[in-house]
């Protein structure tokens, strides 16, 4: 298993180029809260792409049917923990 972090100045990059090399993707997306634990927001929905807005300070999954927002987010961890590489996005 590989995990690093991806430093926020290099965010933008790294999902504008995440988003082109993805093809519409089946997902799963957890939501992590100490108040609430662990939940999942949606399963199996497709993922059209992410991308962070520095001048909003704000991190956008697409998935379709619905947007996800993360506001003010503070980090971002890849985490590669399957033999054929698919990435777990924390």
């Amino acid at each position: 298993m590989i995990t690093r972090s991806i430093a926020k100045n290099d965010w933008k990059f790294y999902f504008d180029d995440f988003s082109k090399h993805i093809q519409s993707e089946l997902v799963e997306l957890d939501v992590m809260s100490l108040d609430l634990g662990d939940q999942i927001e949606e399963d199996f929905v497709v993922l059209n792409g992410l991308s962070y807005d520095p001048k909003d300070d704000m991190i956008y999954i697409f998935t379709y049917p619905l947007r996800h927002f993360i506001a003010h987010p503070e980090q971002v961890w890849i985490v590669d923990e399957s033999a054929n590489g698919d990435l777990d996005i924390v």
